[in-house]
C-alpha cells in the first residue's frame, strides 16, 4: 500500500517529466533507479528500512511502466496500440510478476535472499 502511494506524485508529474527529461531517458532513470533499490535490499537490516526503500517503488515502476504505455502510444501504428497497451501489460504485470516471483523464489531458496538480490539487481 505505500508502494502504491508513492506512485501517485509520479503519476502528476509525468506529463512534466516527460517534457523535460523525455520517455527514454525516463525509462533508463527508472531502470538505474530499479537497480539502486534492488542493492538498498540487498543491505536493508531491519523491516523500517524496508518500509522506507519500499517507498522508492513509485519512483521506479510508475516511470518505467508510464514512459513505455505513452512510447508505445506515440510509436505504435493506430491498428496495432491496443495490442501493444495489453503486451506492455502482460509483460510488466503477468509474465514479469509470474516468472521474477517463481525464479527469484527458487534462487532465494537455493541460494539465500541477500545474494538473491545482488544477483537480480
Amino acid at each position: 500500500m505505500i508502494g502504491s502511494f508513492s506512485q501517485f506524485p509520479v503519476m502528476f508529474a509525468f506529463d512534466w517529466l516527460d517534457k523535460i527529461i523525455g520517455k527514454i531517458n525516463l525509462m533508463i532513470i527508472a531502470g538505474i533507479a530499479y537497480t539502486a533499490r534492488w542493492l538498498l535490499y540487498l543491505y536493508a537490516n531491519n523491516h523500517i528500512v524496508f518500509i522506507i526503500i519500499w517507498l522508492l517503488h513509485g519512483l521506479t515502476f510508475m516511470p518505467l511502466y508510464l514512459s513505455i504505455s505513452h512510447y508505445v502510444q506515440d510509436t505504435v501504428k493506430p491498428s496495432l496500440k491496443t495490442r501493444g497497451q495489453v503486451l506492455n501489460y502482460l509483460v510488466l504485470s503477468g509474465f514479469n510478476t509470474i516468472i521474477g516471483s517463481l525464479l527469484g523464489g527458487l534462487i532465494a531458496n537455493a541460494i539465500n535472499i541477500r545474494t538473491t538480490f545482488l544477483l537480480c539487481s
